[in-house]
């Protein structure tokens, strides 16, 4: 946990690569979840979509990378 700063209750900034936490993310989905988190990547506007249940009814997280 080196390399984190909280600027506010919902930022959380870190140094990895968006790659690495997209593949934690995956790993932890298959491993933990069995599947259930869907996972949007949208590429071209730098941003990643978690969404557990119906249309994300459950849980809905979205990553921004700068």
């Amino acid at each position: 946990m080196k390399n984190y700063t909280f600027n506010d209750k919902t930022d959380f900034e870190t140094d990895c690569d968006p790659g690495y936490i997209i593949e934690k993310i995956e790993e932890y989905n298959t491993n933990v979840c069995d599947g259930a988190l869907q996972i949007e990547i949208n590429e071209e506007k730098q941003w990643v979509k978690i969404k557990k249940g119906e249309n994300g009814q459950d849980l809905t997280i979205k990553l921004k990378f700068f």
